[in-house]
């Protein structure tokens, strides 16, 4: 895989004032396959979301 391609996005649903969640990290998984068989067709991505206190939400 080229460094620095995108390989999907991560959509986080806003409430009325913006963002409730703050991603705190993402990676790559099922990159590999597991006794030579893959996930699927496909990489997937997994998000670590964690929630925004809500004095930080812009407009509360």
């Amino acid at each position: 895989m080229e460094t620095g391609r995108r390989i999907d996005y991560v959509l986080v649903r806003c409430a009325g004032n913006g963002p409730t969640l703050r991603l705190a990290g993402c990676r790559r998984i099922f990159d590999r396959p597991a006794a030579g068989v893959w996930a699927g067709d496909h990489f997937g991505v997994l998000a670590d979301l964690v929630p925004i206190e809500e004095h930080a939400v812009p407009g509360s």
